[in-house]
């Protein structure tokens, strides 16, 4: 469960597409030094990494948090620097369907991202929330 929601959390990161104007964020490109805190019903203790990564894009879009092409992120409202969405996966052979939610704010220096994310697998609920806290560091190291 930990590293599901370590895809989650890191599909930002690894995601780059095309920018809808009234549904995306600005985003300062460069190298971030990303702390992602994650909890869940499985698991009491909070766990925490830290890791750098290059963000070569200068738009946030809420389809860059999604797992993978058959999510969705629906109800998007964007307020100021703040972008709430909802996710839905209808699921496949390596993960059980999800739904969530979640909130991404960037600043000049920052992208941070908050999720919480539901599914039901065996007729159990697990349930994983997780805050990614990007700050910026310098250019992408080439």
């Amino acid at each position: 469960m930990f590293k599901l929601s370590l895809i989650v959390s890191f599909a930002v990161l690894a995601s780059f597409s095309t920018a809808w104007a009234e549904e995306s964020l600005p985003v300062v490109p460069g190298l971030y030094s990303v702390k992602s805190t994650t909890s869940s019903n499985l698991s009491p203790e909070p766990k925490s990494v830290t890791e750098e990564h290059c963000i070569p894009i200068d738009t946030f879009t809420p389809s860059m948090t999604l797992p993978d092409a058959t999510c969705t992120a629906t109800n998007v409202k964007k307020s100021g620097n703040k972008l709430r969405f909802d996710i839905t996966c209808p699921g496949n052979v390596e993960r059980p369907p999800m739904t969530g939610k979640a909130e991404v704010v960037t600043t000049k220096s920052t992208l941070n991202i908050k999720m919480e994310i539901v599914n039901t697998f065996e007729d159990k609920v697990y349930s994983v929330n997780s805050l990614s806290e990007g700050k910026r560091i310098g250019d992408c190291k080439k």
